[in-house]
């Protein structure tokens, strides 16, 4: 019986808009300059977005550096929506052999941090901005493979649209062996 419930609730969560983020020391009527998201706290960022899972608020609270958190090393800015200010992707890493396992994209809209993707879920992801797109790789296992060696890769690349990302291309290519 519970299950219908989450279901319902997960559906009203991914229907809803982009949730707007407050920063410490951010003063909400000043206009900040278009690098300003290149150096908040992406800790920050990730502690104060709802649309982080409570799994990857504990991760992101707890732990840092090789034991996990916020994997500072793979962030990657880019101006992503169009105009003309940095975007942040801040992806979350497991502490082990899963890699990163989450990843959120943070960008200004109306004078605010909002978080405009939110990908709670996923293992070993690589993800980056390019020419102004959202690229994200994820590996694909056989039956037969190790967990270092995923037989494929998929390759998918979002552009954002002006409301949402929507799926550019996306590729499966053979790692080598």
């Amino acid at each position: 019986m519970i299950r219908p419930v989450i279901l319902a609730a997960a559906a009203v969560l991914a229907a809803a808009p982009a949730t707007a983020l407050t920063l410490p020391g951010a003063r909400e009527d000043a206009t900040r300059p278009p690098e300003f998201l290149r150096h908040a706290n992406l800790r920050a960022l990730v502690l104060r977005d709802p649309a982080v899972s409570a799994t990857n608020r504990a991760l992101a609270r707890d732990y840092a550096g090789a034991r996990g958190g916020i994997d500072r090393f793979s962030a990657s800015y880019g101006d992503l929506t169009g105009d003309g200010t940095t975007d942040v992707v801040v992806p979350l890493y497991s502490g082990g052999t899963a890699g990163d396992i989450a990843y959120f994209v943070y960008a200004e809209v109306g004078g605010k941090v909002k978080d405009i993707f939110a990908v709670n879920d996923t293992y070993k992801v690589g993800v980056t901005i390019r020419s102004g797109r959202l690229v994200e790789r994820t590996p694909i296992y056989r039956a037969q493979d190790a967990n270092c060696c995923p037989s494929y890769i998929r390759t998918t690349v979002y552009k954002w649209d002006g409301s949402g990302f929507k799926v550019q291309a996306r590729t499966t290519s053979r790692t080598r062996r």
